[in-house]
C-alpha cells in the first residue's frame, strides 16, 4: 500500500465513514443552494423565454398591461406548462422569486433522489456524490427549463417504480399514476421517456402473463390519452412525422453515430468554459462517470448475468437512455434538441449502475477522489455565476424603466459569455420586470403555451441571431418605440442612426429610443 494510502486510511478510519459521506453530501447541497438563491440573473439561455411566459400568464387581463392585444394564452390540455404554472403563481411575491425557489428545489432534489434510489437498490452511496457532476447538464445551461425540473421528478419516478417492483402496494402505484401525468405537464419527452421504462419493464416482467401485463400497462392510460389528445390537438402541419423519420434514418442517421459518441462526453458542463477548453473541461467530468462505470463493469464481468437479475431496472434505465440518445433525430417538428437531451439520464443511469455493480466497501483513495472531483466542479460553476453576476450588475429594471411601457426589441450583437449565446433572450426581460409589450419567440414556438394574437406588422417576428448571421437590420422594425441593444451597433445599421437615440449607455448595453417619443 503506498505511503498515501496509508495515511488516508488512517485518517478515514478514525471517523465514521457514514458521517463523513452525509456531511460531503449535504454541504454540497447547501453551497448548490446558496449560490441558486444568490444568483440575480441566471446564465441560462431561454431561461428569460420561460419567465417571460409566467409574467404574461400571471398578468394577463389586467388593464395596466397590453398583454391579450399582443399574446394569447393557452396550457390545457399542453405539456411543458408546470413551470409556468408555478413560477405565474400568485402564491410567490414574483415570478423571479418563484423560479428561485424551483431552481433550488432543482439542485436539491436531483442528487437526493439518486442517492435514494442507490440505497433503494442497495448501491454503494458513495456513488451518487457523482450526481451532483450532471447538475448543470446541456437542458439546464440552454434553459430548457421545463425538461431540466422534469429530470429530478423522473427519477423520482423511477424511485417508485424500483419500490413498486420489490413492494407492489397500492400507494407505489398511485405515485407512480400521479408522477406520469405530472411528467406530462412538466415535459413531453420526459413522459414518454417514462413510458418507453415502464413499457419495457412490463413486458420483461409479466412476459409469461398476458393477462398480468394489461393489468400493470393500464396505470398508463391517463398519460396516453393526455398525450393523444395533446398530440392531435396540437401537432403541426406540414411534412408528416412518419414520412420525416422514414427520410431521417435512411439518408441522415448513420453519419452521426460516432459524432453523438463523441458528443456524449461534451454536452453536458460544456458552458462552464469557451471553445477547447470547454469541451475538455465537460470531458473531464463525464469521462469521470464513464470510465468508472466502465470500471466497475470489468470487476463484475463474470457475475454481470446475477446482478441484471436482482436489479433489472437500473439496467432498463441505461438501455432507454442509450437507445433515446443513440437513435432519436435531432429534432422534430419544428423542436430542436430532441437526442441531445438524453446524455444526462445515460449518465445518471451510469452512476446508479456503477453503485450495483461495486456495491462493496470503496477504498479511500478513491473515495477522495470523488469528493474532490465534486468539490472541483463545484468551485468551477461558482465562478462561473459570480463572474456572471459581476458582469451584469448594470443590467437592471431601473435601466429598462425609462421605456415608459413602449414596445421594446432587441438587437443583441454581443451574445456570448464564456462561448455561449446566454443574452440572446435578454430583451424579455421588459416583460418580466415591465410588463411591457417587447418582440419575443415565445409566441412563434411550435406547442407554445403562449401564442401571438397580434400580426407580424404591429409586432414583427423576433431575430435573435443578428448577430451571428449579419448585421442586417429589419425594416418591420421601424414599428418599435425602443431597442435594447448589447454591444457595438454596427455602421452599416443606418436606419437605427438616424430614426433612434441613445437615453441609456451602461457597459456593453444601450437602450435607444425614438426621436419622436418624449
Amino acid at each position: 500500500m503506498s505511503t498515501l494510502s496509508k495515511v488516508l486510511t488512517r485518517g478515514l478510519d478514525v471517523i465514521n465513514k457514514s458521517r463523513v459521506f452525509f456531511s460531503v453530501f449535504a454541504a454540497l447541497i447547501v453551497l448548490h443552494m446558496l449560490m441558486m438563491w444568490h444568483v440575480r440573473i441566471y446564465p441560462f439561455v431561454d431561461l428569460p423565454n420561460h419567465l417571460a411566459k409566467a409574467t404574461i400568464y400571471r398578468y394577463y387581463g389586467e388593464s395596466a398591461n397590453q398583454f391579450d392585444d399582443y399574446y394569447a394564452v393557452d396550457i390545457f390540455p399542453k405539456p411543458n406548462v408546470f413551470h409556468l404554472l408555478f413560477t405565474g403563481s400568485r402564491l410567490f411575491p414574483s415570478v423571479e422569486s418563484a423560479n428561485r425557489l424551483l431552481m433550488t428545489l432543482y439542485v436539491v432534489l436531483l442528487p437526493f433522489v439518486v442517492l435514494l434510489i442507490i440505497r433503494k437498490v442497495k448501491g454503494n452511496q458513495w456513488f451518487s456524490m457523482l450526481s451532483f457532476l450532471c447538475l448543470y447538464n446541456l437542458n439546464l445551461g440552454w434553459g430548457f427549463i421545463d425538461y431540466a425540473i422534469s429530470i429530478p421528478f423522473l427519477l423520482l419516478w423511477f424511485y417508485f417504480l424500483v419500490d413498486y417492483h420489490d413492494h407492489r402496494s397500492i400507494r407505489n402505484r398511485i405515485m407512480i399514476s400521479a408522477l406520469f401525468l405530472l411528467l406530462f405537464f412538466m415535459h413531453a419527452i420526459t413522459s414518454l421517456f417514462s413510458l418507453l421504462i415502464y413499457f419495457i419493464y412490463c413486458i420483461y416482467r409479466y412476459r409469461t402473463s398476458l393477462q398480468d401485463l394489461v393489468k400493470e400497462l393500464l396505470v398508463c392510460v391517463p398519460l396516453t390519452g393526455m398525450l393523444f389528445v395533446w398530440w392531435n390537438i396540437d401537432s403541426q402541419e406540414g411534412q408528416s412525422t412518419i414520412r420525416f423519420l422514414m427520410d431521417y434514418y435512411s439518408n441522415d442517421y448513420v453519419p452521426t453515430i460516432l459524432v453523438r459518441g463523441k458528443h456524449l462526453l461534451t454536452y453536458d458542463n460544456t458552458f462552464l468554459l469557451d471553445g477547447f477548453f470547454g469541451n475538455m473541461t465537460s470531458t473531464v467530468f463525464s469521462a469521470f462517470i464513464v470510465l468508472f462505470c466502465v470500471w466497475a463493469l470489468f470487476k463484475n464481468w463474470k457475475k454481470l448475468a446475477e446482478l441484471i437479475k436482482k436489479s433489472t431496472l437500473p439496467y432498463i434505465l441505461f438501455f432507454c437512455a442509450m437507445f433515446c440518445y443513440f437513435f432519436l433525430p435531432p429534432g422534430i417538428q419544428g423542436n430542436g434538441a430532441l437526442h441531445e437531451r438524453f446524455s444526462v439520464f445515460v449518465l445518471l443511469s451510469m452512476i446508479i449502475l456503477v453503485s450495483i455493480l461495486y456495491s462493496k466497501k470503496l477504498n479511500n483513495v478513491l473515495i477522495v477522489t470523488i469528493c474532490l472531483m465534486c468539490l472541483f466542479y463545484s468551485i468551477l460553476w461558482v465562478d462561473y455565476f459570480l463572474e456572471f453576476q459581476r458582469e451584469n450588475e448594470s443590467f437592471t429594471q431601473d435601466m429598462l424603466d425609462d421605456t415608459g411601457g413602449g414596445k421594446l426589441v432587441g438587437l443583441i450583437y454581443d451574445q456570448q459569455y464564456r462561448g455561449q449565446p446566454v443574452y440572446i433572450h435578454f430583451p424579455n426581460y421588459n416583460i418580466v420586470w415591465n410588463r411591457a409589450i417587447t418582440a419575443t419567440n415565445i409566441i412563434d414556438y411550435p406547442f407554445g403555451s403562449v401564442r401571438r394574437t397580434a400580426d407580424y406588422d404591429s409586432l414583427p417576428r423576433y431575430d435573435e441571431w443578428i448577430g451571428i448571421r449579419d448585421n442586417k437590420w429589419w425594416d418591420e422594425y421601424f414599428v418599435f418605440d425602443y431597442l435594447l441593444v448589447r454591444g457595438e451597433v454596427p455602421e452599416e445599421v443606418i436606419p437605427l442612426h438616424n430614426e433612434y437615440g441613445v437615453v441609456e449607455n451602461i457597459d456593453k448595453w444601450s437602450l435607444y429610443r425614438k426621436h419622436h417619443i418624449q
